[in-house]
């Protein structure tokens, strides 16, 4: 902190043009202000001013020097007013973008000591299967895979799969699909929304895609998992919807092998003065996802 305040004198000086100046604005000995510049000097090896006995004039080495302290100074400002804000409790409302079957099966069970915890905060949820940006003003969303607009910034949470299961009830009907190919003579459950109108099936490095025609399609993903239970077909969903499924063999996975992970991210605008109500609800979300069986991350 010491240097801090040799840099504040530095300023003091630079911006008066004299010592004795400077000295009165930091209720200091004209003495001692002079002292802390020929500390600076001897720090930094060049001289910063010229002196004479009514002013002190930059030097080019100190006008550089000036340019670089107000940034260290701002600085270390932004530091001090970061750490301010994080020790403050989180309050306000905070503005959630997340898919609605990943909000009923994974969020909603958690809210409840979330909201505990920090009771000055308010949380208001734009439930949506699909995710168009952080537009107006929406703080935070919950996205899962690969994103194309490079502006924002990622956080990963989690690691889940997009995976095919089906009832063992439609399976025992039907038979088990051995290669992605069997498939087309299968009943197959579909998303309406664009880009879903083949399945990837990966080996290695290699991708297949396969064209994909539903008898019964949906925009939701509650509703494709209510008709996969019924026995109605064979499904793609993230794992994270059918894990407890899974648990108890109402559900079973279809062709596993060919699935590849992909990442739940927490989406925000900035890394720079992330909010506190911001920054406890990632923090939170992220050591409670890490428990679930479904999240491949090394816990």
């Amino acid at each position: 902190m010491t240097q801090i305040k040799d840099l504040h004198v530095f300023v003091a000086v630079a911006e008066s043009g004299s010592f004795s100046a400077a000295a009165r604005s930091l209720r200091l000995s004209p003495s001692t202000v002079s002292k802390l510049i020929s500390r600076i000097e001897n720090r930094v090896g060049v001289r910063v001013f010229d002196r004479s006995l009514k002013a002190a004039i930059l030097t080019r080495e100190g006008e550089i020097y000036l340019q670089h302290v107000r940034r260290t100074i701002d600085a270390v400002a932004e530091l001090e007013s970061l750490g301010e804000s994080l020790a403050r409790v989180p309050h306000g409302t905070l503005r959630v973008h997340a898919g609605p079957s990943f909000t009923r099966s994974q969020l909603a069970p958690l809210l409840p000591e979330f909201a505990a915890r920090y009771p000055d905060l308010r949380i208001e949820f734009r439930l949506g299967p699909q995710f168009v940006g952080l537009a107006g003003d929406m703080d935070i969303a919950i996205h899962f895979g690969a994103l194309a607009d490079s502006s924002l910034v990622l956080r990963k949470i989690a690691t889940s799969r997009r995976i095919l299961c089906a009832a063992p009830s439609y399976l025992d009907r039907h038979g088990v699909p051995r290669l992605p190919r069997d498939l087309t003579s299968h009943r197959l459950l579909n998303y309406t929304m664009p880009g879903r109108e083949t399945w990837p099936f990966y080996r290695g490095q290699k991708v297949e895609h396969v064209p994909i025609q539903s008898q019964l399609c949906a925009d939701q993903a509650d509703l494709l998992l209510e008709l996969v239970r019924q026995g109605m077909g064979i499904v793609r969903l993230p794992e994270f919807d059918v894990a407890d499924d899974f648990a108890s063999g109402r559900l079973v996975p279809v062709l596993a092998s060919y699935t590849r992970r992909e990442a739940i991210y927490a989406v925000v605008r900035s890394r720079r003065n992330l909010s506190p109500r911001l920054r406890v609800f990632i923090d939170f979300i992220e050591q409670k996802l890490r428990e679930k069986s479904w999240n491949v991350d090394p816990r």
